[in-house]
């Protein structure tokens, strides 16, 4: 390193001032690059893990609605013919 009356001429290993803005968008931009790219992955993955809980949700219920018809609507009428109000007089 060598000094002059102004102060420092050369330090060791910095870039010059352009240098640094350049590397300044170049982070800035990749940066930015990798903001959007997670958000769009997190987005994503929060979507579908939304539509397998509503998927579930929905089957569950529809399959339970389903086994309830078939295995009680018989009953039901078997009851509803066995009942005195249903019996002719």
């Amino acid at each position: 390193m060598t000094f002059d009356i102004h102060g420092w001429i050369e330090v060791a290993n910095v870039p010059e001032p352009e240098m640094l803005d350049k590397m300044a968008d170049f982070y800035e931009a990749e940066g930015k690059l990798k903001t959007r790219q997670a958000a769009l992955i997190l987005g994503t993955a929060v979507f579908l893990l939304v539509a397998v809980l509503v998927a579930i949700a929905v089957i569950s219920f529809w399959g339970g609605y389903g086994a309830g018809v078939s295995s009680g609507g018989g009953e039901v009428a078997q009851r509803h013919h066995e009942s005195p109000s249903y019996q002719r007089k």
